[in-house]
C-alpha cells in the first residue's frame, strides 16, 4: 500500500513499491524486508485461513499509532510458531 519492500520468494528477489503485488506460495520459503525509512503498510491475504492466529499470538497491541514498536524477541516468535506449522528460515541478507 505504502512504502518500499523487498519480497523474497525462494531464490527470487522482488523490489516492490506502492501498489505492487507479490505472491509467496505455500511450501516455498518467502519473507520480506521493509526498505522505507518511515516503514511501510502492507495488505496481506492468506489462504487457507487460520494463520492469522499466529500473527495475533505474536502481535503486541498499541494504544496509539505513533507508539514505538515493542522489543522484538525472535526466540519467542519461533517458539510460538509450532502449533501453526510454519518453517521459520531466518533473516536474509
Amino acid at each position: 500500500m505504502d512504502g518500499e519492500v523487498t519480497f523474497f520468494v525462494g531464490d527470487q528477489r522482488h523490489d516492490l513499491t506502492s501498489g505492487q503485488v507479490a505472491y509467496g506460495p505455500r511450501g516455498v520459503p518467502h519473507s520480506y524486508v521493509v526498505r522505507s525509512p518511515g516503514g511501510a503498510r502492507l495488505a496481506v491475504l492468506f489462504s487457507p485461513a487460520c494463520v492469522e492466529e499466529y500473527f495475533r499470538t505474536n502481535g503486541t497491541p498499541v494504544a496509539e499509532a505513533g507508539e514505538p514498536a515493542p522489543e522484538f524477541d525472535l526466540a519467542a516468535v519461533v517458539a510460538s510458531a509450532e502449533p501453526f506449522h510454519p518453517r521459520v528460515t531466518g533473516p536474509r541478507d
